[in-house]
């Protein structure tokens, strides 16, 4: 491979990146478009609300990352009227060497999603590529609408592709914009590290963290072993113990998802306010959209309300 191994992520935590499918969408495609044309490898992803994580063999992952934020932040900008940069200044990489390195971060990054609790099963989550791998060749992803004719000129009237940015003649889009998954992530880089579908579901299940960090200090490399904290390096040491032991045992709650928090307040308390986007609301009307919610839906926090309504938690106590 030409290269390095890299774990990529970058956060926001101010404001949500993704409020509702076509963000997501869009991101990917920036994601793919970025990929392609410095000439990288996507390995796999998880795009989350405020947050994305990538592995990717790149010569130079800072163009990478600049490319990527640079064309998102302008599509999300345009379609919110909004200004300025979107999410935490800089990003974080890690170097990933040693099979057993790799293969810990790989399924840390697969199972963000059920670390987040926004789902109990990876394979449920929708903006990973995680159901592509170890499987016949040519398999896309379910559901994605795929039809002759949808091609970019469809995704460019979407606005799920800006239009001076390049694409491939022969990679399709779904019904959304968004391009085929299966033509730009490429599955045979992490099946190699895995070498079987049975241990890559092992990877994806296991909860034997203090075992998982042995097992690394095995690997030539000598590198600190991949834990939660390594691949989520913006929380604090103690939230990402919370995180490992909190899912030891699942149960789901009955609260929101940022998506599902964003859609109803643009779907629903926009037009009270006669606003068009969530931009354009005063703090004093994101006040009183806040009490509302917090009244109505119990599990929805302060910080998560602060996010999906973009003004500080502490002005919600």
């Amino acid at each position: 491979m030409k290269g390095r191994l890299y774990h990529i992520c970058y956060t926001s935590h101010q404001e949500v990146i993704c409020r509702k499918h076509a963000d997501y969408v869009r991101l990917f495609n920036c994601i793919a478009q970025a990929t392609i044309n410095t000439g990288s490898i996507l390995v796999t992803y998880s795009i989350m609300s405020n947050h994305v994580h990538l592995a990717v063999v790149a010569d130079d992952a800072g163009r990478l990352v600049q490319r990527i934020r640079s064309s998102y932040t302008q599509m999300f900008n345009d379609v919110y009227r909004r200004t300025g940069m979107l999410g935490d200044q800089g990003y974080y990489r890690l170097h990933l060497a040693g099979r057993l390195h790799v293969a810990a971060a790989l399924s840390y990054i697969l199972r963000n999603p059920v670390h987040h609790r926004v789902c109990a099963n990876p394979y449920a989550y929708q903006y990973s590529p995680i159901l592509l791998y170890f499987n016949y060749p040519g398999t896309s992803l379910p559901d994605t609408g795929r039809q002759a004719g949808r091609n970019v000129s469809c995704a460019r009237s979407r606005k799920a592709i800006r239009r001076n940015n390049y694409v491939p003649d022969n990679i399709p889009f779904d019904r959304f914009g968004m391009m085929d998954v299966a033509s730009v992530v490429s599955t045979d880089v992490l099946e190699g590290y895995f070498g079987s579908y049975r241990a890559f579901q092992y990877g994806l299940s296991r909860g034997d963290y203090d075992r998982w960090k042995e097992e690394q200090e095995s690997d030539s490399e000598g590198a600190p072993p991949v834990t939660i904290s390594s691949i989520e390096p913006y929380l604090s040491q103690e939230a990402a113990e919370n995180m490992t032991l909190r899912n030891m045992s699942w149960f789901r709650d009955a609260g929101l998802s940022d998506m599902e928090l964003c859609s109803l307040i643009d779907g629903q308390y926009l037009s009270d306010f006669n606003r068009r986007t969530y931009t354009e609301l005063t703090d004093a009307e994101k006040m009183r959209i806040a009490g509302c919610i917090l009244n109505e839906y119990a599990r929805v926090s302060v910080q998560q309300l602060g996010r999906c309504l973009c003004i500080s938690p502490d002005a919600l106590l």
